[in-house]
């Protein structure tokens, strides 16, 4: 590999060299990233939480009719949806607009 800095800008020169820990540190000590960094651990642990106790509730529900393929398949069936979900909403909210395709489906 050959050294050309002929299309390197000038200004790039200027850019500190920060190391990952003074980043991490940067953002967080941010207040506006605090908020965003919790909201995102919020919402994940809603997930998880979701992931691991719907099961325990399906099973306690059915009973003995519960098994574990008609408890994967209420998850996948969720997972279809979203799948076949995202793709026509954002079509829909492209073509006629977000506030006019959020309201009817809210």
């Amino acid at each position: 590999f050959s050294q050309n800095n002929d299309c390197v800008d000038e200004k790039s020169d200027n850019i500190p060299s920060l190391s990952p820990r003074e980043v991490y540190g940067q953002l967080i000590r941010n207040i506006d990233q605090q908020a965003i960094m919790m909201l995102n651990f919020a919402v994940y642990s809603s997930y998880a939480a979701m992931m691991s106790i719907v099961p325990l509730h399906v099973f306690n529900i059915m009973g003995d009719e519960a098994t574990a393929g008609k408890v994967g398949l209420l998850f996948a069936s969720g997972a279809m949806m979203g799948w076949i979900g995202a793709p026509s909403g954002g079509y829909l909210a492209d073509r006629f607009g977000r506030k006019k395709t959020i309201f009817p489906s809210a």
